[in-house]
């Protein structure tokens, strides 16, 4: 009995073995066996991937780089690849490194090693990026123009000042109190001295920081030493002693502490008079002044205090004034709001919009206060490890001291995290994830709400109601699961999340479904587990255009792909491997007319380790002369020669050659060269891997056959079949790996390569009995291959 059946699309991609059985879903009938080397479009069809090009090699090629994309906005003139090594940064701008105004590579100092920028937090907005990670404070990264960027410790103050005349005032301010361990001990009363900083047992430990040269140690509070120098090891500071200190005893670490004098503002700036009586008082009277940028709308840190003698609000005469006189507004100012004392706490009294005010017995709003200055990452231990952008506030998470805690700055006033006494709306916002376990967060995802992924649930940050607006007092934190997410961030794909479980490297989605009214998600890895199981994931990235595929680095050097189309519930796996190399980072931004996908690939070429640098080509062909099949490659388009150079990075390796779309014998590349047969115009030459390309059906079902009942376990001949393709050039076919047959999908053409050839291909395969019934599919050379369809033309024996 011979039977025909139709697979009409591959869209479940490569299945599990766990999944060979299971031809009661409906994902068997479009899922393969195996999928290397192909992607499976959104569409359902598969295509063999397109060749990375090499672009050059790492900065240091003994340590694997971390690959991080900076976007301006959307344009592929706005957007770069930031390689970032130990302390370095390059940036690959358009597949070529920027330079300096010697031509020289352009190289960025950074706080960083490859490593730690592998799981540094950050987010960007315009031209900065913010950066998280536990060892270090955060920092901002500013771009000013291609070659010229910038690292910057955030000091979370605002960036508005309150305008001063005359002398600007210094404060002594305490920036620095010691763990609950660390204890320092000076080796003289007086004169240059040296101060040794010990833990538990009087251990030494590095308990100064090399920002500490220029401070002042204030010693069992009523000393003080100016520090000139601290060691290498962090261990011992020298300074001089202001004066004569108490004793040389060992202060515990409540006994000592650090101070810096800090810009405060002018204590001259704004002055109060009194007019319309003249009794004399005795009650004091203070205000506070505060002033609002034109520009930003951001309120300054207020004045120090400005005080007169005055009468009580109660027994205030009338005539009687308090007039406040300050700068002038200017260009910077809107105007200058007015606090005013009350019980200990300040409240709005009015405002002044050119620098003068009076006060004539105005009764403050003690629940609008003036804010506070507030740095909630000043100490090791409070440095946050995440960060990401809702609601116009900046938020950080995950210090190692509060593993479970979230901050949040002021609403549009991103390294503003002040605070008002009683708390405003708009002001910054802290608070911690709770539950019976302390589980660190792992993940924050702005999308309608916050999504914040710990080490053991997902849960939903709202302002009380989806949608709703954040503010201190109304914070609501919702668990929607207990999967617990891992080390690598979150990535979105249109409103859904997508991130790896935390324990066994499952891939899972999370997003807000009406039926439930709540967020859900699911395993969208459960149908390929042998892709995933024993390993973990190292690197991962999302390119949305063409085929909206997630790229993933195993830890063995594969790179998986996972194609995602949440509407039409499409996930579809496949794996791909790279000749004498494996994949160690990717990123990806915007193209001219999709994402480009980025890699760090280590290749052994001529018994050497190497490092690269390559970016996956445009699979989109007008022509066959467009087709680049081969990994590491190199191009070359112009005026017909016979010889390509340039080749170094390939030197001693056999490589593969398409020249104007047709494929030549492979050559060994000798002094970074290979000698073409004749001239040609259009030459691409790189690594082949089209011998471990390759798709294959699972085992044949057609459901239950009259007089026969299922098919699983009965022998079948495959006889022929008839292979729908799309731009496609010759191709194996067969049973099996060992009973393949060259197909030709287009005519030759005297002395022209084989046009691409849309269209069915009937194919006559010998036949051969077996229980499987499977088709194995392999392009013929660096040719591209996309198979739509395939129907199968089957004999059931008994």
């Amino acid at each position: 009995m011979t039977q025909r059946m139709f697979i009409p699309s591959f869209a479940g991609g490569e299945l599990s073995p766990a999944m060979y059985g299971r031809v009661d879903l409906s994902k068997y009938a479009i899922g393969l066996r195996r999928c290397r080397n192909f992607l499976v479009h959104r569409t359902g069809g598969v295509s063999n991937r397109a060749g990375f090009r090499f672009l050059g090699t790492v900065a240091d090629e003994d340590v694997v780089p971390t690959l991080i994309p900076f976007r301006f906005n959307t344009s592929a003139d706005q957007v770069a690849i930031l390689e970032f090594g130990n302390y370095t940064m390059r940036i690959w701008y358009q597949g070529a490194l920027i330079t300096d105004d010697t031509d020289a590579v352009l190289v960025v100092t950074t706080p960083y090693t490859a490593a730690e920028a592998a799981v540094m937090g950050r987010v960007q907005s315009g031209d900065v990026m913010y950066l998280a990670h536990p060892d270090h404070p955060p920092q901002k990264l500013s771009r000013t123009a291609w070659d010229e960027w910038s690292f910057d410790e955030l000091d979370f103050v605002p960036k508005f000042e309150l305008p001063t005349t005359g002398n600007t005032a210094w404060r002594l301010t305490k920036v620095r109190q010691p763990d609950g361990v660390t204890g320092m001990t000076p080796s003289a009363r007086g004169g240059v001295i040296t101060m040794q900083t010990t833990g538990s047992y009087v251990v030494p430990v590095a308990g100064w920081e090399t920002a500490d040269v220029g401070r002042i140690v204030k010693y069992m509070d009523s000393g003080e030493i100016f520090i000139t120098a601290v060691s290498e090891d962090r261990i011992t500071a020298t300074g001089t002693v202001l004066g004569i200190l108490p004793s040389t005893n060992r202060a515990g670490y409540e006994q000592w502490s650090v101070w810096a004098y800090q810009v405060s503002g002018s204590a001259t700036a704004w002055s109060a008079s009194l007019s319309g009586s003249t009794h004399s008082y005795t009650e004091t009277i203070t205000y506070k002044i505060t002033a609002i940028s034109e520009e930003t709308g951001e309120e300054s840190l207020p004045s120090d205090p400005v005080s007169i003698l005055g009468p009580t609000s109660d027994d205030w005469p009338v005539g009687t004034k308090i007039k406040l006189v300050g700068p002038a507004s200017g260009d910077t100012v809107a105007y200058y709001r007015i606090y005013k004392e009350q019980n200990g706490m300040y409240g709005y009294v009015g405002l002044a919009a050119e620098g003068e005010f009076t006060d004539d017995n105005l009764t403050p709003d003690i629940s609008d206060g003036p804010p506070d200055a507030r740095n909630p990452f000043a100490d090791e231990g409070d440095y946050p490890a995440l960060v990401t952008i809702h609601q116009q506030r900046l938020c950080f998470a995950a210090t190692t001291n509060t593993p479970n805690g979230v901050w949040m700055s002021r609403t549009g006033f991103f390294e503003n995290f002040s605070v008002a006494t009683p708390t405003k709306d708009d002001d910054a916002i802290t608070f911690a994830i709770g539950s019976g376990e302390i589980n660190a967060v792992r993940g924050l995802v702005s999308v309608n709400d916050l999504i914040i992924l710990t080490a053991g649930s997902e849960n939903v940050c709202t302002g009380g109601n989806t949608g709703s607006a954040l503010t201190p007092t109304s914070v609501t934190v919702r668990p929607q699961s207990y999967w617990g997410g891992g080390d690598l961030p979150p990535l979105v794909s249109g409103n859904r999340a997508l991130f790896i479980q935390g324990l066994g490297s499952a891939v899972r989605d999370l997003g807000y479904e009406y039926s439930v009214d709540g967020f859900k998600g699911n395993d969208l890895s459960v149908m390929a587990r042998h892709l995933l199981d024993g390993y973990s994931i190292v690197s991962w990235a999302y390119a949305q255009v063409p085929d909206s595929t997630f790229w993933l680095v195993r830890s063995d050097g594969a790179l998986l792909s996972l194609t995602y189309f949440n509407e039409q519930e499409l996930q579809a796996w496949a794996l791909h491997t790279t000749p004498n190399g494996s994949f160690e980072r990717v990123a990806v931004i915007e193209g001219e007319d999709r994402h480009e996908l980025y890699a760090v690939v280590r290749r052994t070429v001529d018994g050497v380790e190497r490092r690269f640098i390559e970016r996956l080509a445009r699979r989109r062909l007008d022509t066959i002369s467009d087709a680049v099949f081969l990994d590491s490659h190199l191009t070359y388009t112009g005026s017909a020669i016979s010889s390509i150079s340039g080749l170094d990075h390939l030197e001693g390796a056999t490589v593969g050659i398409m020249a104007d779309g047709t494929v030549l014998d492979d050559q060994v590349v000798s002094g970074g060269a290979i000698t073409l047969p004749r001239g040609f115009s259009q030459v691409v030459v790189g690594l082949r891997y089209d011998t471990d390309s390759v798709i294959e059906t699972l085992d044949i079902d057609l459901g239950a056959v009259q007089g026969l009942g299922s098919v699983q376990g009965r022998k079948k001949s495959l006889t022929g079949a008839t292979i729908r393709l799309e731009q496609s050039r010759e191709f194996y076919a067969g049973p099996d790996d060992g009973h393949l047959t060259l197909t030709k999908a287009a005519p030759s053409v005297y002395d022209a390569p084989p046009d691409l050839f849309t269209g069915d291909v009937s194919l006559m395969i010998p036949p051969t009995w077996s229980k499987t019934g499977r088709i194995v599919l392999k392009p013929a050379g660096p040719v591209p291959l996309t198979v739509l369809a395939i129907a199968p033309d089957l004999t059931i024996g008994g």
